[in-house]
């Protein structure tokens, strides 16, 4: 796997064989670092000609409400302008995490297929096969 991006809170590579990036929050990262994570992520969808992504959010902690809303009204379309075509999603086994992630589930505006996890084996099976 090829390392893209590596601050303290997040990491990003791209695995070759299966033509997918996997985006790795370590910590609970700052909105600046939230918002800075992502926007990498947008420049690695397009350097690497990759619409699939494998999104671990098990440490991303509790999002603030102003990161949700830009995630929404900013991301999400520029996600789908990039080429994000499926994101697999490894969801936080802390109940106030998931609670923060529910808002970002039900936005409809979104034109990519994702399906959520528990663990990084099934979130790899299920994103290979797209």
């Amino acid at each position: 796997m090829e390392l893209y991006f590596e601050k303290e809170y997040a990491s990003i590579h791209f695995d070759k064989d299966n033509g997918m990036l996997i985006m790795k929050w370590i910590m609970s990262p700052m909105s600046v670092e939230y918002r800075e994570g992502l926007n990498s992520l947008l420049v690695a969808i397009d350097k690497f000609r990759t619409g699939k992504v494998i999104f671990n959010i098990q440490n991303v902690g509790a999002l603030h409400p102003d990161d949700t809303e830009w995630a929404i009204a900013s991301w999400f379309p520029a996600a789908g302008k990039a080429g994000l075509t499926h994101a697999a999603i490894i969801m936080p086994a802390d109940i106030f995490a998931q609670m923060s992630i529910e808002s970002l589930k039900v936005d409809a505006s979104r034109s990519f297929t994702d399906c959520y996890f528990d663990n990084l084996k099934d979130a790899c099976d299920w994103i290979v096969k797209q």
